[in-house]
């Protein structure tokens, strides 16, 4: 469908419970002060359109409203005629225009939020304590928000039913408190793109449900390798990416953390060898270990993993990556990059036929300089798995068990 949408006369059908136009890039048009005169809509669904303009005012009278999906549109100004819907349990706004300061006034009269995503729009203010302490909140994405800034706010009492929270790409300051632990029931948590300082809190071992933990790029000082994170058994996905991090990677890694299939700690200040037991980790798929001061030779045994992504380069390791290609179903399309290149380089990798890419000590040009950032939402159109993995606008993985 394409045009503006019929909203004046969709509004004349009262008893009109679910309205859903979805994926339509050509249906454009603004929402109209007569749609409160489906005062009996329970679902408002009308993502990834190019509707524009703001939320009516009447929208304030729409009390049967459960789930309002209008993300991936271009839609602007605030969202004060939505925020005191009593049976509203889901609200998706992501990739729009809105704005407003957040503060604790937001969804006062609304308890029953299960979903709340305001991801990548304008908001401006502090996250809200009170959305940490919504009693059915399964879900909060406040990601993107670049004006979003202070500190994550301290959580006071124990909440069970959180499990999603993303809050990165902020202007967040401050230390991550010490009672983020009272998240008893997260399962993915992302604190990276801040600019959080101090240490990690060891509390965060209580979160033993968590499958992401990612709080890379941000400004922390100087630590070890966080020791709670082998209490993190259920982990499939960790980002300690510029975390400052010192020392050697622990040998506990590759025992304590089986399920791993991303682990990225790319811009550190990790000395000694990769150890043995990483290559225990027979799920992991993408390891990113570029960027480090990493000494010895690459464990000959990563050839048995099913890696299609690994980032080795600008370390001190030494080693033939060739086994690892050619004793190992290598795809062609999965991505090996080392310090492969030079006159006298110290790793053996065949360009093209093996390695993606050869950096070298005296490379000027900034061989792999890519962040390898990557978009970190397990979301799919609003199913909170992971189905691929982007790095950037060129880069993407569909692991080869979802191919």
């Amino acid at each position: 469908m394409n045009g503006i949408f019929p909203f004046e006369e969709i509004s004349m059908l009262s008893s009109l419970t679910l309205l859903s136009f979805e994926f339509n890039e050509y249906l454009t048009g603004s929402i109209p002060e007569s749609i409160s005169n489906l005062s009996e809509l329970k679902f408002f669904v009308f993502s990834n359109n190019e509707l524009t303009d703001t939320l009516p005012a009447s929208m304030e009278d729409m009390a049967s409203l459960q789930t309002i999906m209008l993300d991936d549109n271009l839609l602007s100004g605030e969202i004060t005629p939505i925020l005191n819907l009593p049976n509203l349990q889901v609200l998706y706004l992501e990739d729009n225009f809105f704005g407003g300061s957040l503060d604790n006034t937001y969804f006062l009269n609304t308890r029953t939020l299960v979903h709340l995503d305001l991801s990548d729009n304008a908001f401006t203010g502090q996250v809200p304590v009170r959305f940490l302490q919504m009693p059915n909140l399964e879900v909060l994405d406040l990601h993107g928000n670049v004006f979003l800034h202070g500190e994550i706010p301290d959580i006071a009492a124990e909440q069970t039913t959180l499990q999603v929270l993303a809050l990165h790409e902020n202007s967040l300051t401050g230390e991550i408190p010490a009672s983020i632990n009272n998240l008893k029931g997260l399962r993915h948590l992302d604190l990276s793109g801040n600019g959080i300082t101090g240490t990690v809190p060891e509390t965060m071992g209580d979160l033993i449900d968590l499958e992401y933990l990612f709080i890379g790029i941000n400004e922390f000082d100087e630590m070890p390798f966080p020791s709670f994170v082998r209490d993190l058994t259920n982990l499939t996905e960790l980002s300690l990416k510029k975390t400052s991090l010192t020392g050697q990677i622990p040998e506990w890694i590759g025992n304590d953390l089986s399920l791993l299939r991303l682990l990225d700690l790319d811009g550190n200040k990790l000395t000694g060898p990769i150890p043995n037991s990483m290559t225990n980790l027979t799920n992991l798929i993408f390891l990113l270990l570029n960027r480090n001061e990493l000494t010895g030779t690459v464990p000959p045994d990563l050839k048995y993993l099913n890696l299609e992504v690994l980032l080795l380069d600008h370390n001190s390791l030494s080693g033939d990556l060739d086994v690892i290609c050619y004793l190992f179903d290598f795809n062609p399309a999965d991505m090996i990059i080392a310090d492969c290149g030079g006159e006298n380089p110290e790793i053996t990798c065949s360009l093209g036929d093996c390695c993606h890419t050869c950096c070298s000590d005296d490379d000027v040009f900034g061989c792999n300089d890519k962040e390898w950032r990557g978009n970190r939402d397990p979301v799919w159109e609003h199913f909170y798995e992971r189905r691929y993995h982007s790095f950037d606008d060129e880069i993407a993985w569909i692991p080869a068990g979802r191919r």
